[in-house]
């Protein structure tokens, strides 16, 4: 079985990166660290300009929850108009109301904007009291794939659960595992759930070229590793998809 190794990036230097690797598909976003938002048009524009693999762009206004205002909404709905027509491969979607179950009408109305875009449901699945449900409501939409760690800290943790799922949803939707993806899980990861799609970043901590690394200033959390970026790294991306062959 082939399997799709997508990975989360935000920069073009990880794209680039990626790409060299030989993964097949990116999913850009902001701020990862706080597990993912929008990035701007700009950012978009450049890692279409720099790399040849289909780009997933994720909608999510900020961190924190998956519980949306009305301005949010706003935010994301415009998010989506300015990037239907960039040239990207489709957008990364979620929305629950405030208990924790699928906001309905709003994600109808991201998926009618969205149009022709391919669709991936987010990790929002992975707080929601009822997934099944959920996830036939995904497929009723023809959303193409949802990405989850299983609803634990991780999808190998969460590797019975994607299993399930996986038997649940058959050929309708692509289930796709993601949190903690690494070289030495990903064959056994695949093997345990029947995924076809995996998801990671593949990254490691860089330092700055050019900037002092214990200036004692931080711009963010003291502590942090502020003059440094989170970058794909190629040979890893080579050694996931090398531990699926063997």
């Amino acid at each position: 079985m082939a399997i799709t190794l997508e990975i989360c990036i935000d920069s073009v230097a990880s794209a680039l990166a990626a790409e060299r690797g030989g993964a097949h598909r990116l999913e850009l976003c902001d701020n990862l660290i706080e597990g993912g938002t929008t990035p701007s048009v700009g950012m978009v524009e450049s890692c279409l300009e720099a790399s040849t693999l289909p780009l997933m762009v994720m909608i999510r206004p900020r961190g924190g929850n998956f519980v949306f205002d009305r301005w949010e909404k706003a935010a994301m709905l415009a998010d989506i108009k300015a990037l239907k027509h960039t040239g990207i491969a489709g957008l990364v979607i979620g929305a629950l109301n405030e208990k924790s179950e699928l906001d309905g009408d709003f994600c109808q109305e991201m998926i009618d904007l969205a149009g022709h875009l391919s669709l991936t449901f987010h990790r929002a699945i992975d707080v929601v009291p009822e997934p099944l449900t959920v996830l036939d409501q995904l497929v009723e939409w023809k959303i193409d794939r949802v990405l989850s760690s299983g609803q634990a800290v991780s999808a190998w943790e969460g590797r019975h659960t994607l299993r399930q799922w996986v038997d649940h949803v058959g050929s309708a939707m692509g289930i796709m595992a993601g949190a903690g993806l690494n070289r030495t899980i990903a064959k056994a990861l695949v093997e345990e759930t029947g995924v076809n799609q995996i998801h990671g970043s593949a990254s490691q901590w860089v330092p700055a070229i050019g900037h002092p690394q214990d200036s004692g200033v931080y711009f963010g959390p003291p502590g942090r590793q502020e003059y440094a970026q989170k970058i794909t790294q190629e040979e890893e991306v080579k050694a996931i998809l090398q531990a699926l062959k063997t």
